[in-house]
């Protein structure tokens, strides 16, 4: 069960997203060109799920099917090598995020009341997800075809989405760390609040970017 709504939005999300639209992006320097690519153009097998983090399933939507997963082409190339190390095992890649735009992560920022703020990304600094760099992954089973049932929701606030989790069954439990092994194998870094959410670190970093998911490679 998802655990997304057990919480009270510290300001209104209207006000709050009207407060996005107008916000500016922080100031950077020193960054890399961004290179971003539809995950499925160099992965075609990848399956696109549920796009979690979008603003009307974040506040008691429903969520809607991701259409477009762009990251940077390191990104895709790292989870690529990913794809094939999991394929071994028989299971198969399932994207629920990648890119998303700045603004969200202000909105996400200012309607989670603080206690609960080790959960979302500071928008003065930004996401990972904001520079094409970050990933949240599930799995499938290459062999049904069928979602593999994992400790926690992609979506949930709560303690089983820790990466360290040690309660309920073995199974997903063991899922989980296989997906770990996979991404770090190949130069991810998993997330301790998120057994989802994935980075691959890059020096000199992509910048923090606003461009609209859709209008990517336009």
């Amino acid at each position: 069960m998802s655990q997304r709504l057990t919480f009270e939005f510290a300001r209104p999300v209207d006000e709050v997203l009207a407060e996005a639209r107008r916000a500016s992006v922080p100031v950077e320097s020193g960054l890399a060109e961004p290179d971003l690519v539809e995950l499925r153009a160099l992965i075609p097998e990848l399956r696109y799920g549920l796009q979690y983090s979008s603003i009307e399933y974040f506040t008691g939507g429903e969520a809607p099917v991701l259409r477009h997963a762009p990251a940077q082409r390191v990104v895709a190339e790292a989870l690529a090598a990913a794809a094939a190390a999991l394929r071994e095992l028989g299971y198969g890649v399932v994207i629920h995020d990648a890119y998303r735009p700045w603004w969200m992560t202000y909105v996400f920022w200012h309607v989670v009341p603080e206690e609960l703020h080790h959960f979302v990304a500071n928008p003065e600094r930004g996401s990972m997800h904001n520079r094409g760099l970050a990933l949240d992954v599930s799995l499938l089973d290459l062999a049904s075809g069928a979602l593999c049932v994992m400790p926690s929701g992609v979506d949930e606030l709560s303690p089983r989405a820790f990466s360290d989790y040690a309660g309920g069954p073995e199974g997903p439990r063991r899922r989980r760390d296989c997906l770990r092994s996979a991404m770090v194998g190949a130069g991810f870094e998993s997330l301790d609040s998120e057994w989802w959410h994935y980075t691959l670190r890059v020096d000199p970093l992509y910048p923090l970017m606003n461009v609209p998911v859709e209008d990517v490679g336009k």
